[in-house]
């Protein structure tokens, strides 16, 4: 600024500078938008207290915040004297940065990235007060539920689709995902289903669940890169067994699997953990009736809903490239494994899971529902360690 003596020198273009108003210059964007930028991701992505689905609260009020800053700026340009000023400063304003830009597929780094310095601490200070007016308003608007998709499995039976007009306040239910394909060859070769392996079927579910609730987007596979991202982080964390490729976990009991998996989520009341047991339930559970149309005989089976939650779980992994590589080939075989030993099951094993499950939920349903429930899982000792044959 010239005006005083400098004391500082700017880490990233060695330049001189007097205080933080000399360094905030609009002359000295090009260094100080990627730090605000940093701060903001960091804030958001990096808060050891910030849940999955806070964080994903927070980048939907970022959209939200975007689209009315867009049209702040555009009431403040009619406001303003018709002047080349005026002009300009809409031209460079947010609602050109956002013009042609897809703010549900757009990389929120890249969105991030748009926001000037004023508009970043303004959306700070809105999502650092959730309780706030500014919050609440955001979070009340009919654009975050619209957004949102019921799980494909608690569709009722025979409900038609209407894509037409959806009225206020309507539910929406996710569609089924597709399912995953195995060859008849495959599942004949088989190894002969082992019980205590679907005890890892129910915790993979419950994750697959947990997931699904925490993102609010049904099924996973329709998700936009972010949501993917979230729901892969929630899988990952709470059944580890997938991911690590040495892992040879075998819960011997649906006790240890639920301990085990609850004990990697974030703080969940107890109403929230009967929902995710009946969601276990809703899927394990085998159907009386069955496809047999389908060319695909993973339809066929009784265990169909247990075999579509497992593909839309390969899905999510499969799905989203990571810097040019190809997914994960060990996760796949672990669930194409798994696949095939629910396919291989019969409906009988299933029932005393279903017991212990829905006993689970019924100790769940009289106590307090805002008492958060954390678990710690069983010492190492007491989960069976076996080698899972290889494919």
């Amino acid at each position: 600024c010239k005006r005083m003596f400098s004391k500082y020198t700017c880490p990233r273009c060695n330049l001189a500078y007097c205080s933080l108003q000399c360094y905030r210059a609009e002359a000295h964007s090009q260094c100080t938008e990627p730090f605000y930028k940093r701060e903001v991701e960091d804030q958001i992505r990096n808060a050891p207290t910030a849940t999955i689905g806070e964080k994903k609260k927070m980048m939907e009020l970022l959209k939200r915040f975007e689209e009315d800053s867009r049209d702040d700026d555009l009431v403040a340009s009619d406001a303003e004297d018709d002047n080349a000023v005026a002009g300009s400063d809409d031209e460079n304003g947010l609602a050109g940065k956002l013009e042609g830009i897809d703010l549900d597929s757009a990389d929120p780094d890249f969105i991030l990235s748009l926001l000037s310095h004023s508009q970043r601490e303004a959306f700070l200070k809105t999502v650092q007060d959730p309780n706030g007016e500014r919050a609440q308003e955001l979070l009340a608007s009919d654009e975050i539920h619209k957004s949102l998709f019921l799980p494909w499995w608690t569709k009722p039976s025979g409900q038609l689709e209407d894509h037409g007009p959806r009225p206020a306040g309507t539910r929406q239910f996710g569609e089924e995902p597709k399912m995953l394909e195995l060859s008849q060859a495959f599942l004949n070769n088989a190894p002969p289903s082992k019980f205590s392996l679907l005890h890892n079927v129910f915790a993979l579910v419950l994750a697959y669940a947990a997931a699904t609730r925490s993102v609010g987007t049904s099924p996973l596979s329709s998700s936009i890169p972010y949501d993917a991202l979230m729901a892969e982080e929630v899988i990952s964390k709470a059944v580890p067994f997938l991911t690590d490729p040495k892992s040879t976990t075998i819960f011997p009991g649906v006790d240890s699997a639920w301990t085990n998996v609850v004990s990697r989520l974030d703080d969940v009341s107890r109403s929230t953990l009967r929902i995710l047991l009946q969601d276990a339930e809703t899927l394990l559970r085998p159907s009386l009736i069955s496809e047999t149309h389908s060319p695909n005989p993973l339809h066929g089976s009784p265990l169909r809903n247990t075999l579509l939650a497992i593909s839309d779980v390969l899905a999510v992994y499969s799905g989203r490239k990571r810097g040019g590589t190809t997914p994960s080939k060990p996760v796949q075989r672990k669930l194409e494994f798994y696949a095939a030993h629910v396919y291989a099951s019969k409906p009988q094993d299933w029932e005393l899971i279903l017991a212990v499950i829905r006993k689970k939920s019924d100790d769940l349903r009289g106590d307090d529902d805002t008492t958060n429930m954390r678990l710690e899982p069983k010492p190492t000792a007491m989960v069976k360690k076996a080698i899972i044959e290889e494919l």
